[in-house]
């Protein structure tokens, strides 16, 4: 925390000094840098405030677990909305400054997308909040299942699948309109929404209609281990597993699968090794990722499903004694 606060800091005072010496020689002030250490100071925050997890091994963190901020639901619910309460937050400071972007078609395109988001956060805020709890959780903390098989949510999937689509045809039909108009700064600025835009919604818009079409189960949980036959290795057993988590920030639905040893995790994480270890880190996620935002069982299900298996295998797992070596004849 220190670090990072110390590097904003010292970054802050360096706009300060760049806008005084504009001043002090009287021209026009250029407050582009300012602009652009708040654009940084915002996600910096929020993560800290909002996003940040406590690390484990950090003395500090036992401090930090007992927080009831990192437990609440205004944090969780929060958390959901991070992608349009940043932009929101950014465009309400470029409006107090009186700035010329908030009132070009750019600023205006950006706040309709805003709006859609916003829109989409609260759908999804709307699903977790209402949604109830499985009786499959009752049943495997009773023993009576032996197995729980997850499929996909039609109705999830088909939602997903028209927001991708309204979303897409805006963006196209933006590109038509700057071709009508012959204005080529319109064409290019939606040329560009419409590339990068369109990658997200087509990998977004494949993995929604693939649930769509499926008809049988894709994650099965028992007491050998985890079975996600969408993956490659597909099956992880319990003795392997250390730990089992929910991911939060960027990998919010994903079960996050680590294991006890790197020799055990190198043909999940894949090769290079290092590298791709690295971009797990980075990007809050296990060894193993198990996709489940558009699977029929909410998170959190998954998730206590999981650890019932996961103790269960514990316990019938037999304690293997270290075996004393025979004492020395001494003889008679």
């Amino acid at each position: 925390m220190g670090t990072k606060f110390l590097i904003v800091a010292m970054s802050g005072i360096l706009v300060l000094a760049a806008l005084a010496w504009q001043g002090y020689h009287g021209q026009a002030l250029r407050l582009w840098p300012l602009h652009l250490w708040v654009f940084v100071v915002l996600p910096v925050s929020w993560h800290h405030a909002i996003l940040r997890k406590p690390p484990p091994r950090l003395a500090r963190a036992r401090e930090d677990r007992d927080d009831p901020w990192y437990t609440s639901n205004l944090r969780a619910g929060l958390a959901v909305f991070t992608l349009p309460a940043l932009i929101t937050l950014y465009l309400l400071y470029l409006a107090l400054m009186d700035s010329a972007f908030t009132h070009s078609r750019t600023g205006h395109k950006i706040m309709l997308l805003t709006g859609l988001m916003w829109v989409v956060c609260c759908g999804l805020w709307v699903q977790q909040s209402l949604t109830r709890r499985s009786p499959l959780v009752a049943q495997v903390q009773k023993g009576t299942l032996e197995q729980v098989a997850i499929g996909y949510s039609k109705p999830r999937a088909v939602v997903v699948l028209v927001i991708v689509a309204a979303v897409g045809l805006w963006l196209a039909l933006n590109v038509v309109a700057g071709m009508i108009s012959g204005n080529i700064v319109f064409i290019i600025t939606g040329a560009i929404a419409l590339i990068s835009w369109g990658l997200v919604l087509a990998f977004v818009g494949m993995r929604a209609l693939q649930a769509v079409i499926a008809t049988a189960p894709v994650v099965f949980i028992d007491a050998k281990g985890i079975t996600d036959i969408r993956l490659t290795p597909s099956f992880a057993a319990w003795k392997d597993i250390g730990r089992i988590s929910l991911g939060y920030s960027g990998s919010w639905y994903k079960l996050r699968v680590a294991f006890r040893h790197y020799d055990k995790a190198r043909p999940y994480v894949g090769r290079p090794y290092l590298l791709r270890k690295m971009f797990n880190m980075v990007n809050q996620l296990g060894d193993w990722n198990i996709s489940v935002w558009l699977l029929d069982l909410s998170r959190t299900d998954i998730l206590d499903i999981a650890t019932q298996f996961q103790h269960r295998a514990r316990q019938s797992r037999p304690v293997q004694h270290p075996q004393r070596p025979p004492l020395p004849d001494t003889g008679p």
